[in-house]
């Protein structure tokens, strides 16, 4: 009987201890949405959200758990994952975050908060005096960053997909299906991460149609998600170029809230298409697609962007590989 009453008793720590943790980090989110709402700010992606608060969070349940620090050093390997993992897919829940943003956080919020539970076992090593003063302290960590970061105003950077591919057929054959490619059924292009796992939508159509002296590429992917990309260069069985036009917020609603294509951290801006032939019955097809980045982690973002924008490119090469080759 006594030791189910302690194991009882240790659970209802553990539960105690993440609900607290997991308070911490809603209540902090909420407090920078509040700020970006009512100073027109960018603090709901900062360096406090994605390094400072889960340092944080690493540090205080490493401290909690083991106040003297007199538990087993696999604490410190166990617990800031589990926690991290258990805050992201609680959080994520509460705050109807998408799986793409959950992923994009996870590497970030599980090296910071390793980071914590190593400084607060570095404080019980170093210091033998008011050592709980000193870890309680590091729950500022996150307000101290975002003070900082409040005069450091995050700088936009330019990046560039590219993806290539070979198809058997001329490029006048090609051409057609780049500037109209209809009823794309769900079994068209090719299986990637992005789309089969992550849950991006897949293309269903996109139909180039003059509107006003202009030519207009209407696009959608899924049964929800309808963008536009408006033709701003064209040579003939040679180069189609474009620009993104998202006249709603059908993207970031079927996929996820903070990835708006058009919003204050990302901007997709332009596309092009680029056919050369390099051998009889044979062109290289290139899908460019530039877009610009403005986070704490812009190089971390572009990484992101690599994958996901790649797996999209391919799989439009791929569409129009099949459908040109047939």
């Amino acid at each position: 009987m006594g030791s189910s009453v302690r194991a009882m008793w240790v659970v209802l720590r553990l539960l105690v201890i993440f609900l607290l943790l997991l308070l911490f980090s809603l209540g902090f989110y909420y407090f920078e949405l509040l700020l970006d709402s009512r100073f027109g700010t960018l603090f709901s992606i900062s360096f406090a959200i994605l390094f400072a608060l889960p340092f944080s969070v690493g540090a205080l349940a490493t401290f909690l758990l083991a106040p003297n620090c007199r538990r087993s050093s696999a604490i410190y390997y166990v617990v800031p994952a589990l926690l991290v993992f258990g805050i992201l897919i609680i959080g994520g829940l509460v705050l109807r975050e998408g799986v793409i943003c959950l992923i994009l956080l996870a590497p970030l919020w599980l090296m910071s908060s390793y980071l914590g539970a190593f400084v607060v076992k570095e404080i019980f090593d170093r210091f033998e005096k008011r050592t709980g003063l000193k870890c309680s302290m590091l729950a500022l960590a996150p307000v101290l960053i975002l003070a900082l970061e409040s005069h450091q105003p995050q700088v936009p950077r330019e990046f560039q997909v590219v993806r290539v591919i070979e198809i058997e057929a001329t490029p006048d054959e090609i051409w057609p299906h780049l500037l109209s490619m209809d009823d794309i059924s769900p079994n068209e292009g090719r299986w990637n991460l992005t789309q089969n796992v992550l849950g991006i939508p897949r293309p269903h159509s996109a139909v180039t149609i003059s509107v006003n002296q202009e030519k207009i590429r209407y696009a959608q992917w899924g049964e929800n998600i309808t963008f536009e990309e408006k033709i701003v260069s064209e040579k003939l069985n040679t180069q189609l170029g474009w620009e993104f036009i998202f006249p709603n917020d059908s993207v970031q609603r079927y996929t996820d809230r903070h990835i708006s294509p058009d919003g204050p951290h990302l901007k997709i801006m332009t596309g092009q298409y680029h056919l050369s032939e390099i051998g009889q019955h044979t062109t290289r097809l290139t899908l460019e697609t530039t877009y610009l980045v403005r986070t704490p982690v812009n190089y971390y973002s572009a990484l992101w962007g690599q994958l996901i924008l790649g797996d999209i490119q391919r799989n439009i090469l791929q569409i129009a590989k099949e459908r040109s080759e047939a």
